[in-house]
């Protein structure tokens, strides 16, 4: 580490020091003795990485929320794939024909994909 060499003058220089070195303005007061050896700032306490940290909060508390309206968005698709289900699919008995077993074929196709996806099973295995 270098030492800095830091003279201090004025009090607007002794807050600016306090405030970039996170040191009380009364500390910083004692350092008013002429030119003050001081060891190199802690990059973990310095504005930047505090700006930098910052941004990752921010960052990952827009993931949680993103992540949130997916999941509520995926919960609607679910409930609204369970209730055709319970009725069927709009299919009435007298009516079904090898139409809707494509459909339902079609729909179990895209499902088991998604099942495989999120389970990692079948092509997406490890």
């Amino acid at each position: 580490m270098v030492p800095i060499i830091i003279q201090i003058h004025v009090l607007i220089e002794l807050i600016s020091v306090a405030d970039r070195a996170n040191v009380d303005p009364k500390t910083a007061m004692q350092l008013d003795q002429g030119a003050t050896t001081m060891t190199r700032l802690n990059p973990l306490t310095t504005p930047r990485h505090e700006l930098r940290a910052e941004k990752a909060r921010r960052n990952k508390e827009a993931a949680l929320t993103a992540f949130i309206g997916k999941k509520a968005e995926i919960d609607g698709m679910l409930a609204r794939l369970q209730a055709l289900s319970d009725d069927h699919f709009n299919a009435h008995p007298d009516e079904v024909n090898w139409g809707h077993v494509g459909n339902l074929e079609h729909y179990a196709s895209l499902l088991k994909r998604i099942n495989d996806s999120a389970f990692k099973e079948g092509e997406h295995a490890n």
